[in-house]
């Protein structure tokens, strides 16, 4: 499985249009409950290219704090160890437009792979 490595993890601003859980974002209020904010991530993957982007999420402590079967994780490398909900998915299709289905590990993620940007 590939690794996914945290760069920078931040919150956004405040504005925009109306986005759910797991959907792309440019400012934490277009975020609609339960996400928490927008959420800016910036990631190296294990082919050495680096993802970046932003999305709706919350933080969380363990998966069943994840809407719809996601997954509660921090990516490797991560400094604050941000532990936040990402999209399980298993091939492009199940993920949110603007985000990719990556295979990642990180503490808390099982064999599944997640919806990044």
């Amino acid at each position: 499985m590939g690794w996914c490595f945290a760069l920078g993890l931040a919150a956004l601003g405040c504005g925009g249009a109306d986005r759910v859980v797991y959907q792309t974002c440019e400012e934490t209020g277009e975020c609609l409950a339960p996400a928490d904010a927008c959420w800016a991530v910036e990631f190296l993957r294990v082919d050495d290219t680096r993802g970046s982007g932003a999305f709706c999420s919350l933080s969380c402590q363990t998966n069943a704090d994840c809407p719809a079967g996601g997954v509660c994780m921090a990516l490797a490398g991560d400094p604050n160890e941000t532990y936040l909900c990402y999209a399980v998915c298993g091939a492009e299709q199940q993920c949110p437009a603007g985000l990719l289905c990556t295979p990642l590990e990180g503490d808390g993620v099982g064999s599944d792979d997640a919806c990044l940007p």
